[in-house]
Formats: structure tokens, sequence, C-alpha cells
């Protein structure tokens, strides 16, 4: 069938679009609503199982809503109350603390909701559409590394329905769009090296910089691997020559424009275009009298010789136990099905070394990155959301490893295991929370939480959800936690097709 659909272009085209658009509907079940009444027509409640429960959307979609609506990038008391603890505060203004890129993209769903009456649906769709976009991506990046065509699609799927990519695909969060950057930046680099390519791929830096300050070393590696196929060697009798390709340097060419404009913004908010409101603290404007107190009281006896930087690797033994192995946040109990990227990686080095150097950096960035995060649990979250660039890579090496060993039985087994597991637990947070507080925090409240995914399987079985899809069209039928079994087995039931096809494959595609 693959083969006959390479073959008809059109009727591939079209089959394309129906898989974007089966994608999206599936992706679509984890927005969510803080209006039960009216599911479709939300506000700015900050509700816990809402659309606006965390300040990484709030903050955003303030900066989105001051665009369009005051033209301007500052917050008026209102939004800033509402953005807060994300905000900065400067000569009286206030402004959010994020990189500004997600919320420019934001823009024009904002615009598009307004006319259609459904303002901040349409806005926090928009992350739904570059989370469908990164499933095709990460398809292609599979087909390109040798992947049959079923089990490329294997990994895009795991990415998307296996990981917490799939809750975070309803927030206005950096993660779809960072993760879209790199993807598309090593489809780049796997590219032939040419004038549009190379154009291209600053470009990507440059937006890939505006979504989000780590971004840029993530894509290190890839640039080091670019640059690195600019360079021709040649070994002669006498000497050795080294040749450098002039059309290198037209990396920077695309990357200028997006500096420009992230210049331009830091300008409008603090004069001067190297004024970075993610390098300011955090207004305290609307802290009580008494947590202003304890503050005061902190700093005023704070370790002098306390790093200042955000980045620690005195903590990077305990973030890297965190990200990989916790039961907090950590790929091994949210998403084990990536960890068996791992046996792709093994295959791979043998046949393309220099393809799997590459992904591996990127991914090994990613992990020693933010395992020296001051805060590895990324706050109140949902599984390693800082990791879901490095779990996107690692699902397109899934994939590769069901293509080489698709008859291993044993292999094929404990896949489809963990790929269960995986998928059951993705899907309890994208129907109820991704606010799940670090262990130290939960311990220290008064009611307690737990600190784990324990906590969306609490809330679905107690009867709560906010998602839209439940509560438009399942509420009159089932429970929320029926819904969610329902549909888990949707997800795992798609997997498991394109599994069977995978299998099925005469010969796996170079």
């Amino acid at each position: 069938m693959f083969k006959t659909l390479r073959r008809l272009p059109i009727l591939k085209a079209l089959c394309m679009i129906f898989a974007g658009l089966i994608i999206a509907l599936l992706l679509s079940v984890a927005l969510k609503t803080n209006n039960l009444e009216e599911p479709l027509n939300l506000n700015r409640s900050t509700m816990v199982m809402g659309p606006f429960e965390s300040s990484n959307t709030t903050s955003r979609f303030a900066l989105v809503e001051s665009i369009v609506k005051q033209s301007t990038f500052f917050f008026d008391l209102d939004l800033a109350r509402f953005a807060v603890p994300d905000v900065v505060e400067n000569n009286g203004k206030f402004y959010t603390s994020f990189t500004p890129g997600i919320s420019f993209v934001a823009v024009p769903f904002y615009i598009l909701g307004q006319y259609l009456g459904l303002t901040e649906l349409i806005t926090l769709f928009s992350t739904v559409v570059f989370a469908t976009l990164n499933g095709f991506a990460l398809y292609f990046l599979g087909k390109k590394i040798g992947a049959s065509t079923p089990a490329a699609m294997i990994g895009s799927a795991i990415f998307l329905f296996a990981t917490n990519a799939l809750p975070y695909s309803a927030t206005l969060t950096q993660h779809h769009l960072s993760t879209l950057i790199i993807t598309l930046s090593l489809l780049n680099a796997l590219s032939k090296r040419t004038v549009i390519n190379n154009i291209l791929f600053g470009l990507l830096c440059g937006v890939g910089f505006l979504f989000d300050f780590p971004n840029l070393f993530m894509l290190f590696p890839v640039g080091i691997y670019i640059l690195a196929s600019h360079f021709e060697i040649k070994d002669t009798v006498k000497n050795i020559q080294v040749q450098f390709k002039l059309i290198a340097t037209l990396i920077v060419l695309g990357l200028l424009p997006m500096l420009a404009i992230f210049g331009w913004y830091n300008v409008q908010l603090t004069g001067s275009p190297m004024g970075f409101a993610q390098f300011s603290a955090r207004t305290n404007y609307f802290d009580t009298a008494e947590k202003k107190a304890r503050d005061l009281e902190a700093s005023q006896h704070k370790d002098p010789y306390q790093p200042t930087l955000p980045f620690n690797t005195r903590q990077q033994l305990d973030g890297v136990y965190i990200l990989l192995f916790s039961n907090e946040r950590s790929w091994l109990w949210y998403s084990p099905v990536v960890l068996l990227g791992l046996v792709g990686l093994i295959i791979l080095y043998k046949s393309q070394p220099k393809t799997t150097v590459l992904l591996v950096a990127v991914i090994s960035t990613n992990i020693l990155l933010y395992s020296m995060f001051g805060d590895p649990w990324g706050g109140w979250s949902f599984g390693p959301r800082y990791l879901i660039p490095g779990a996107a890579l690692m699902s397109v090496m899934v994939g590769y490893a069901v293509s080489s060993l698709r008859r291993n039985i044993f292999f094929m087994t404990v896949f489809l295991v963990a790929l269960t597991y995986s998928v059951a637990i993705s899907a309890s947070s994208a129907l109820s929370t991704t606010a799940i507080p670090p262990k130290q925090e939960s311990e220290a409240l008064i009611d307690y939480i737990p600190y784990t995914y324990e906590y969306s399987f609490s809330l679905l079985q107690s009867g709560k959800s906010q998602s839209i899809a439940y509560l438009t069209f399942a509420r009159q039928f089932t429970d929320p936690y029926t819904f969610y079994l329902i549909y888990t087995g949707v997800l795992c039931a798609i997997i498991y097709a394109l599994s069977i096809a995978a299998i099925a494959e005469k010969k796996k595609t170079k």
C-alpha cells in the first residue's frame, strides 16, 4: 500500500492532509476549558485543570492580548496580575519574562479567534497546529535516516501520544515550536549544502532564539555539523590542503533578521537591544506584605558565594536523576518507551556514525543543559517538560529500532508493553492537569497533592476533567475516567496498527 502511495502523489497528498486532520483532532482532546456550562467560551480564570492553570501559558497569552488589543508589549495591571509570576517590572511598566517568539506566532490565531468568537480557544489551538506539523517533521526525519514508512509513522506517533508532548500540545508554551525548529534544523543539516539551505538554517537558529534561549545551545551541535561539512581536506603527497566553502557564511544572512527583531523588541521594553527580560528579576509588586518581608529576610541571609547563573554544575547529578530516573518527572516513569530509542541509536551507528553522533549530541545537550538548571522539575508540570525536544528525537529512534527489529519477538513485546504504559500515562494528563508539584513542594502543602502522575489519575477517578472534547461530546454519556480509557485505547490502537504494518513490510526502506 505504501509503495502504491509513492506512485500516486495526489493521493499521497490527500492522505497526508487526512492524517494531519486526524492528528489535530486527537491532540485537541487535550484542550481544556474553565467554563463548564459553555466549554467553547473560555475566560481568564487560572483554575487548576483549566487552560490557564500554568503561568507558562498565561504570561505568553497576556503578551498576545496586549499586542492585539493595546498595540503594546507592556501589560496593564489586569494583564500583569493574570501573568504573575512570570512578569518583569521596569520603570513602573510590566512585561513578560519570556522570549516573545511564541506570542508573536500566536497573534494571527488570536485575531482569527476574535472573528470566530472563540478568541482564547483558537489562540491555544495554535500549539495543536504546530504539534501536528511536528508529527510530519519527525516522520520525514525518520524517513531521512532510513526507517520504513510505517516505522517512521510510529516514531512520530510515539512522540505525539506517548510522551508529555501530548498534554503540552494544548498549552501556549515553547516546547512544540522549539522541537519543530530543532527537527527542521536536523533535516536541514542532513541535506545537501546549498545557498538556500544555509540561509534557512540561519533563519531557523534566529527563530529558535526568539522562541527560547536554550534552543541555541541545542542547535549548537547542528551548527558544528553543518560548518564541518563546508571543510574539504585534501591529503596530497607533499602536504595537506584544507578548503573552506564560503557559502557557510550565508548562515549569518538568515540569522540577522531574527536577531534584529529581538533587538528591536528589547529596545521597546528596556531601551537597549541587549536588555533581555529573561535576565531580569521577576516583580514582587503583586506579592503580599508578608511574602515581601520573608523574601527580604531571605535575601539578607543569602550566601554571597551562591551561584547566580541559572545553570549550575553542582546540581547536575541531582538533575540527571530527576529528569531520567525519578518518579517525579523522569522518562523512566512517564515515557519509558522513549528509552528504547537507545537501541535505535546503536543500530544506526553501524551504518551512519556521523548522523548518530549528531543526534546523540543534540539529545545529550538537552539533558545536560536542564540537569544543570536550577529547576529541573519545570515548576508545577507533568513529566520532564524540558526534555520534550530530546523525547522527539528518541521517539524517531524508537521507530528506527522497530524498522530494524520488527521481526524480533522479544523487542516488539517490550516495545508494545512500554508503549501502552507510556500512552496511558500521557493521556491521563491530557484529560486532567499538567500542574503537578515537585516533591519538596508537595510535602509542604497543607492539603497534600501527589507529586507524581498519581494526581492525574486521582482527578479522573473522582470525576473531574476540563477537557473540551469530554464536556462537549461525552459528558452526558460517560464519566471522565471511562472517557480516558476510550481515548487511551484509540491512541494505542492506532500505533498497534502501524506496528502491524511495520511487521508486514517485506523490506525496510533505505
